[in-house]
């Protein structure tokens, strides 16, 4: 049979069973007396899911489709951004950006075509969610340019952890 070394786990199996170490024998072997269940993560309730969308059409530092919670974690998993542009837009790019748990900035972005009238979309589904940073913005824009006229949409979808043990 196994033996529990963990100490934090049989702390919690004394204390969930209400046994008392001065009167109750306290099982440290697995299937000696009871058979204890562990559920790993029994603190985080999961709630979807947040949705949420944008559009932008001016060349600065974009538009916050949502702002994360500073007291719950956000885990991103899709992103869609569609865009159009004339001829005359002289910008680069389009996108989607963020900043994960580990202060890293990333984003999802697509790439103008300069020589004709375009449009295009990207959509991104994260089959490993991303944990991104708390309180922070996810925003959806353009590069900057001098010229022209576009117009960006970016769509975000993302469900919250609300953790107990934080």
């Amino acid at each position: 049979m196994a033996q529990i070394y963990n100490t934090d786990l049989f702390k919690e199996v004394k204390d969930v069973a209400k046994l008392q170490q001065n009167t109750d024998v306290i099982p440290t072997r697995l299937g000696d007396t009871i058979v204890p269940v562990v559920n790993v993560n029994p603190k985080d309730y999961y709630t979807l899911d947040i949705y949420r969308d944008g559009s932008h059409t001016a060349y600065d530092s974009g538009t916050i489709l949502y702002t994360t919670p500073t007291d719950k974690d956000f885990y991103l998993t899709n992103v869609v951004l569609t865009a159009s542009a004339n001829v005359a837009f002289d910008g680069s790019q389009f996108f989607v950006d963020f900043v994960d748990a580990n202060n890293v900035a990333r984003g999802v972005r697509m790439a103008h075509i300069l020589t004709n009238i375009s449009g295009g979309q990207v959509s991104v589904q994260f089959y490993h969610p991303i944990l991104i940073k708390r309180g922070t913005d996810l925003k959806v824009g353009m590069s900057v340019g001098t010229a022209g006229a576009a117009n960006v949409r970016g769509a975000i979808a993302g469900y919250l952890v609300y953790n107990t043990k934080a």
